[in-house]
């Protein structure tokens, strides 16, 4: 039995999978999405329920194996990119689980942090940012972010945020995972984040401050807004600067990524 994620999340499912645990079925399990910052605990609780497990982080469990994240390789190119793609999270409405994310209410949060980012933006900017909001959870992000932006920037149909995602000139992530690891290998990239609302293993601190370093991950959206329109025009020089792919390279150490 191979698992990405339900042997966590569905309740359901977990019964079903020690009922065949028992009857000496194999378990295998997967990282789903962008498992970033898994702390040790957790990855003890894998190591004791199944048999094997494929991860995108380092570890030293003797029945684990890092294997490279497999997400949107196809890498932004260095011209012709012309627009700033917002993706942003979503969790359920309620509670029903153990996390090391963000629950509940915890995020509407990220509609403040966008929408004072992108109120700091010049006119000439915020005509080419696009919002993606995270799709089929309990909160309504489409209609809250459609009270803020104008919908034909709102990309609800995933054809239409593919193509903008292509020829992005900088993305920006709210949220440690999957967004993150996809726009971080795809091109110029941020991270705009609330710490407080995530659970991440102490290890990831050095990471932390050198993305900061190197304005590629931000805690602050006045901050991040005001890096943003200083580099617009240039951006490429700061993200293939040494500097900054050195710090890339740090980055892919972290989730073991190779090509």
């Amino acid at each position: 039995i191979i698992s990405d994620i339900k042997y966590s999340h569905n309740t359901i499912f977990k019964f079903w999978l020690a009922k065949s645990y028992l009857n000496e079925s194999k378990i295998i399990i997967t990282d789903h999405g962008g498992a970033y910052g898994r702390i040790d605990g957790s990855n003890q609780i894998i190591e004791d329920i199944s048999h094997k497990s494929f991860l995108y982080n380092k570890t030293n469990l003797k029945n684990s194996f890092h294997v490279p994240v497999i997400h949107q390789f196809k890498k932004r190119g260095n011209s012709t990119l012309t627009e700033l793609l917002m993706i942003t999270h979503g969790i359920c409405k309620y509670p029903h689980y153990a996390t090391t994310s963000p629950v509940s209410g915890q995020a509407l949060d990220q509609i403040e942090i966008t929408k004072k980012f992108y109120d700091q933006l010049s006119d000439k900017i915020k005509s080419n940012f696009y919002i993606r909001p995270y799709q089929n959870e309990g909160w309504s992000l489409n209609q809250r972010y459609s009270d803020i932006f104008n919908s034909e920037k709102i990309l609800i149909d995933k054809k239409k945020f593919e193509k903008i995602f292509k020829i992005s000139k900088l993305i920006i992530s709210t949220y440690p995972k999957t967004s993150f690891y996809e726009s971080f290998l795809s091109g110029p990239s941020i991270l705009l984040v609330n710490f407080d609302h995530f659970k991440i293993d102490k290890k990831f601190d050095e990471l932390h401050d050198v993305l900061k370093k190197n304005k590629m991950l931000f805690e602050n959206s006045t901050e991040a807004s005001l890096f943003v329109s200083s580099v617009w025009e240039n951006i490429n020089d700061w993200w293939y600067s040494k500097e900054s792919q050195d710090a890339l390279k740090i980055f892919n150490s972290y989730l073991a990524y190779e090509k």
